[in-house]
């Protein structure tokens, strides 16, 4: 007999007829509200964004902060410090061929517990700013690269195997990997400042970020592998690395 149990607080259907990917939900203070209160980012292949604030048990219309199409499917999603000289959390969207990094404000306060002026009852986006990518996107991560403090910056993958470092909003590095035949999961460890990604042939890759930001003499040279070890299995699902 198990001493914990888990039941369902809130539920929303999004869309119909959208799908979604694995990486298209975020969840956190997205509006850097004083109160630290949660919000709910989703994406679909559809290219709608919507933003929910669960403040209920059970879904009301009101949850529903903002609706919006991008235009451009939304591959993945992340919230964090991508704004530069700033802490605040902004959202990043993947799309196919460029990454943008948007803001996001409450208005329209209305009465209720949370921060300063009552509960928001609206969301509105505004651009930071976006990178084209020259290659197809795949999936991405962020974190402190570098060991940077205060902020945290982006790396995305490409179909075709190729990794591009963004530094809030520059562009730093663009390094293929190695052994590369189709793009697999990617993650990062801040302990050991380094990326993990699972190749073709069955082996997890570690690359240090100081090798992939290096400046090279050859333009898109490939990277070198830290440490390899053969894992003998696919490995579909996202990797999980403790901090």
């Amino acid at each position: 007999m198990s001493l914990f149990q888990a039941r369902e607080f809130w539920s929303a259907a999004t869309g119909t007829e959208e799908e979604f990917g694995g990486g298209c939900l975020a969840i956190a203070n997205l509006d850097n509200d004083p109160g630290g209160q949660l919000k709910i980012a989703t994406g679909s292949f559809s290219g709608m964004l919507r933003l929910y604030f669960p403040r209920e048990r059970e879904f009301k219309l009101e949850d529903l902060m903002l609706e919006q199409d991008m235009e451009r499917p939304i591959l993945q999603l992340l919230a964090g410090r991508y704004l530069p000289d700033s802490e605040r959390v902004a959202i990043a969207l993947l799309h196919p061929k460029a990454l943008a990094v948007y803001q996001v404000t409450a208005g329209g306060a209305s009465g209720g517990k949370g921060g300063e002026g009552g509960l928001p009852s609206y969301f509105t986006l505004t651009k930071m700013y976006e990178h084209p990518l020259e290659r197809p996107s795949y999936n991405m991560v962020a974190g402190a690269f570098g060991g940077v403090y205060g902020r945290e910056h982006l790396c995305v993958q490409s179909m075709d195997g190729y990794v591009s470092l963004i530094e809030q909003d520059r562009l730093v590095g663009l390094r293929q990997l190695s052994k590369f035949l189709l793009p697999g999961p990617l993650a990062y460890c801040t302990k050991a400042d380094c990326f993990v990604t699972f190749n073709s042939q069955m082996e997890i890759d570690c690359y240090k970020y100081s090798s992939l930001s290096a400046i090279s003499t050859a333009e898109k040279s490939r990277a070198v592998v830290e440490w390899s070890s053969v894992l003998a299995e696919s490995c579909a699902a996202t990797l999980a690395l403790a901090p």
